[in-house]
């Protein structure tokens, strides 16, 4: 039955109906390629050829990588680039830079026998007069002899690019096209050169002269014009041959410049081929890649096919390697593949880690050891070269990839030194104190002051004061990665040799555990007065931590330096200071600050008072020219040299002394009181006669000089962090470490355990497992080379201190979603508690409390990083997994397509094929150069027998249909309580359904027809969309009208 509408349509408002149908349909035919709307052809501009000089450059070459460099001569758009290589070996890669930038770089899966030829097309790459174009060549022989031309192409002017020209044969020696530049009309004629064979250091064949490219120049050779490039000398005997330059018209050479060479050429002609290397063996590939420093894999050496080696192309620091073996050996054992370094940091050495054995490959970690302990990173010197040796015969094939972590070391070369704070020029200069690095789990050190004056504290112990300060800071770091060093020193170091880390291998104490908390305060414990070890040597207080390697040194003192070796060398007791004192001091800070180390002065004030009531504070004292004490009523030595007296009883001089005792301290305050009465300083002359000089101070004493200031010459300006007594030292110290373990905020955390089926923790920390860390695209992540990145790998930690974990840094001031993924090892389960793939707790101001944690996909899980007063909290998370039992199970594929809305499966997969790729980095692995399995027609199953994640790529899709647009994660996992495997899909990838477990599990790919939705590149279904939009809106507006 027919219903009527209730209300007419008009002749207008039918059109109008029509149009946007219309326009709706257009624009959906537009956007999925379907249709075409004619148009003007827009005008093509004239492919040229854009002038570089030189045009073509020969090359005689000592090592198998070199980059040559061309200039380009005029504003242009490159569309293209011809380039021409001779020479008589292989090329196995090349780079195309434009002032640094890549554009095309291509790898050679077979080396290309020269000479070779490339037209690189695509580029559309703006170029200004004056930029560098940059080829990149990789030989596989280093003494390898040609010349290298470029013909750039496309149009002059900075004019509109033309489309991508249909590639041509380069031209082998291209001539240069002049484009005068009426700006600029002096020339400088570039010098041609000349290869001889009877002088050549590689064999040359026959002689010739290079013509280099220079825009306003002409270039004759006996007296004939040529062009840039190669020209051969024909004679047979020995002859002399000019060259001369001429400006080209509208051109002028510039004063002075050479226009005339002579060339004597032998005429000698030789016969090369012998020189000519074999090809890189066949079934040997080689790749080294280093992630944060410059590494460069070296081609396999004809006659070495088992040796492979890498250099350092830079200082760098090692943290750890990744190898790769895939091989076509049937037995496999890691024990015949070696990997060494000639040039690593003394008492470093490389062991294997976390093997894997798969089918056809085999992966092993590679790390620095030292003492039988593994360690954060190694130095590599520059040059270093890394050595992969395999000794299985049976090894046909053969492909290794070589990945090396690490960051840039930094720069080797001596750091300036900077002149004293108030310019004093018997003051040794400094050397800049450096920054504390932004990062959580620094190593630190504490050194503290253990001579007598502690003993004398205003109304306080020192001794007692330093211990508690210490424990503060140590129960602040309590918790945190920092690592710990505790030295003590007073006229030697260490003073107290149980209340001292120093000669502990290492020397320094993790903060982690309470094992480690209390193990530091047992140390303090220890810092007890020894009344035979009490002056104050800075100088051995500051060396003795050096083997430390800390990012900071906290230096607590209430003292000035009295001695140091070259007093002792002297034979001068330690009761004032001494200028040597101080500027042994300066060099060994100076020698912690090049090193990285950052030196902190914590300067408690010392207050005299002696017998009187007057409680005077120590700010400054006289600088003693290295003068040895003598008794009040003695004649000073033999010795030529400066000797002082000294009484501590006067009474105009007695506030300079300890409080409630006769020890004099400050000569500086005696001395202002009494004068000569309670100082005397006499010198013994070379001839041997004696004058007293107490008057004229400039012969024994620098002058005063400030504690602060003292502090400073150690550390930096405004470094010195002042304490006006040791009651005040606890709050101080906290509060550092409060500071520290801000930086702490902002760390992520993750331990591996190893669990039975039940729960049951069997291991606590396991080492060499591997999460990655994704920060939702913010690049928060601090991987530790100086660059903040999105993602970031890590493995689990061998070293005893912190075995079983992983860490990242976070740099950010807001909150950050955070999502981390483990990397299934074979024979192995996530362990869900709770149903969530981990356990996470946060920790703030010293309070851990449990966070949510939300499940993403089979291994992975999502956390949030709370923040606070622009500070984020420290995540720490738990994963457990369990020993997967025996078990098998069966994945199954069918194909299906989309008929009208229901998904229809298809028989023999409808004739599709797929490939199958592990995940690594959450992409596709291709790095063993075949997939894992192939699912065909007739081949739609495979034996499941281990978890993890994995790509589904589409290779071919049935007739009428379109490909996957991308690859398709899914996982395989294992229910512990069905005791089966069981698939999921990963994300939303609505194309692909997957169910079942055990034998019955099943992927069910749907694909859709051609011309419902775009392939791979097109606008997807978003052109729909808009079109609906259109529709709906045009029938929005036609029904409000209809209303009005």
């Amino acid at each position: 039955m027919m219903h009527a509408l209730p209300f007419r349509l008009s002749k207008k408002q039918h059109i109008v109906i029509r149009l946007l149908a219309v326009f709706a349909v257009l624009a959906a035919l537009i956007a999925s390629g379907l249709a075409v709307i004619p148009g003007p052809t827009p005008a093509q501009a004239q492919t040229q050829n854009i002038p570089v000089s030189p045009a073509k450059q020969d090359f005689s070459n000592t090592t198998t990588q070199n980059t040559y460099t061309f200039t380009v001569d005029a504003d242009a758009t490159m569309n293209s680039l011809d380039f021409n290589v001779t020479g008589n070996n292989f090329l196995l890669e090349y780079n195309l830079m434009v002032n640094g930038r890549s554009l095309k770089k291509e790898t050679f899966s077979s080396s290309q026998k020269l000479p070779y030829s490339k037209t690189v097309s695509g580029l559309n790459s703006p170029l200004k007069k004056g930029d560098k174009i940059d080829l990149y060549l990789r030989f596989n022989f280093p003494r390898e002899q040609g010349t290298v031309s470029i013909t750039p192409k496309g149009t002059l002017g900075g004019s509109t690019p033309t489309p991508t020209p249909t590639p041509t044969q380069p031209t082998p020696t291209p001539t240069p096209t002049s484009t005068p530049d009426p700006s600029d009309k002096t020339v400088t004629p570039a010098a041609p050169t000349a290869v001889d064979p009877a002088t050549a250091p590689q064999c040359v064949e026959k002689g010739y002269i290079n013509i280099p490219g220079t825009q306003g120049v002409d270039y004759y050779i006996a007296g004939q014009k040529k062009p840039a490039g190669q020209h051969f000398f024909e004679g047979t005997k020995p002859a002399t041959v000019k060259v001369t330059a001429k400006a080209q018209s509208g051109y002028q050479i510039a004063s002075g410049a050479t226009t005339e060479w002579s060339f004597n050429m032998s005429g000698e002609v030789k016969n090369c081929s012998g020189d000519q290397p074999t090809p890189p063996p066949d079934g040997r590939t080689f790749k080294a890649t280093g992630h944060g420093f410059s590494l460069q894999g070296d081609p396999v050496a004809p006659n070495r096919p088992d040796t492979f080696t890498a250099k350092v192309g830079e200082d760098a620091k090692l943290n750890y390697i990744t190898v790769r073996i895939k091989t076509d050996a049937t037995f496999l054992d890691p024990q015949h593949y070696q990997l060494t370094v000639d040039k690593i940091e003394d008492g470093v050495t490389l062991q294997k880690r976390n093997v894997n054995i798969g089918n056809g490959y085999i992966t092993m970690d590679v790390v620095p050891m030292k003492d039988g302990k593994q360690v954060d990173s190694a130095f590599l010197p520059k040059d270093a070269v890394f050595t992969f040796t395999n000794n299985l015969a049976q090894n046909k094939s053969l492909v290794v990839e070589l990945d090396a972590y690490g960051t840039k070391s930094a720069d080797p070369t001596d750091p300036p030194i900077i002149s004293p704070p108030d310019g004093a020029d018997w003051v040794h200069g400094r050397v800049a104190n450096p920054q504390l690095p932004m990062t959580c789990g620094l190593r630190i050190a504490v050194v503290a002051d253990l001579s007598t004056s502690l003993n004398y504290a205003d109304n306080t112990n020192g001794f007692d004061e330093s211990k508690k300060a210490t424990n503060a800071f140590i129960d602040a770091l309590a918790g945190t990665s920092a690592e710990l060093g505790l030295y003590n020193f007073a006229s030697t170091a260490p003073a107290n040799v149980p209340g001292s880390t120093h000669g502990n291998n290492p020397p320094y104490i993790s903060m982690l555990t309470q094992d480690g908390v209390t193990q530091a305060k047992r140390v303090v414990s220890n810092w007890n007065f020894n009344q035979n070890n009490s002056a104050t040597n800075w100088q051995a207080g500051l060396q003795q931590v050096k083997a430390g390697n800390y990012d900071v040194v906290y230096f607590i003192t209430d003292g000035m330096p009295t001695t140091s070796s070259t007093i002792k060398s002297k034979g001068i007791g330690g009761e004032f200071v001494q200028a040597s004192a101080l500027n042994d001091a300066i060099d060994a800070a100076n020698e912690l600050k090049a090193s990285g180390t950052r030196v902190v002065p914590l300067m408690v004030d010392l207050t005299l008072g002696g017998r009187t009531s007057q409680r005077p504070v120590v700010t400054n004292d006289l600088v003693l020219k290295d003068a040895k004490r003598i008794g009040w009523q003695a004649d000073p030595g033999q010795a030529p040299g400066l000797y002082y007296k000294i009484r501590s009883d006067h009474p105009k001089a007695i506030h300079a002394n300890y409080i409630n005792t006769d020890i004099l301290v400050n000569l500086k305050m005696a001395y202002d009181g009494a004068g000569n009465q309670t100082l005397q300083v006499v010198e013994r002359l070379p001839n041997g006669r004696q004058e007293t000089i107490t008057s004229n101070m400039s012969r024994w004493t620098y002058g005063t000089r400030d504690v602060k200031v003292m502090g400073e010459d150690i550390s930096g300006t405004g470094d010195t962090v002042r304490i006006t007594n040791y009651s005040g030292l606890a709050a101080q110290m906290k509060s550092i470490a409060q500071d520290l373990t801000k930086k702490c905020g902002g760390e992520v955390i993750v331990k591996k355990r190893i669990v039975d089926e039940d729960g049951k923790v069997l291991s606590d920390s396991e080492p060499g497992w591997e999460f990655t860390l994704s920060a939702n695209g913010q690049k928060v992540i601090d991987p530790g080379n100086g660059e903040l990145v999105t993602q970031w790998r890590k493995a689990t930690s061998w070293r005893e201190e912190d075995k079983g974990t992983a860490r990242w840094g976070i740099q950010s001031e807001t909150a950050q979603d955070l999502t981390l993924t483990e990397t299934q090892q074979a024979g192995y389960t996530l362990f869900k508690r709770d149903g969530k793939n981990a356990v996470c707790q946060e920790t703030r101001d010293g309070k851990t409390t449990s966070i949510a944690v939300q499940n993403d996909g089979e291994f992975g899980f999502k956390v949030r990083m709370n923040e606070k007063d622009k500070v984020l909290s420290r995540v720490s998370c738990v994963v457990d997994n369990y020993k997967t039992p025996e078990a098998t199970g069966k994945l199954t594929f069918k194909k299906a397509q989309y008929v009208d809305g229901e998904v229809v499966e298809m028989s023999d997969l409808g004739g599709a094929t797929f490939e199958i790729y592990p995940a690594k980095d959450g992409k596709p692995d291709y790095s063993a150069g075949k997939p894992l399995y192939t699912i065909k027609p007739g081949q739609e199953s495979i034996e499941v027998k281990t978890t993890g994640t994995f790509f589904l790529v589409e290779t071919k899709a049935p007739n009428g249909l379109n490909l996957l647009p991308k690859p398709v994660p899914f996982e395989i996992a294992f229910d512990k309580d069905a005791k089966k495997y069981r698939v999921s899909t990963v994300g939303n990838h609505p194309q692909l359904k997957a169910s079942g477990s055990g034998d019955a599990m099943l992927l069910v790919v749907a694909d859709t027809a051609s011309g419902q939705l775009p392939k791979t590149g097109g606008n997807g279904v978003l052109v729909w969309a808009l079109g609906g939009l259109v529709m709906a809106g045009g029938g929005a507006l036609w029904m409000r009208r209809r209303k009005s």
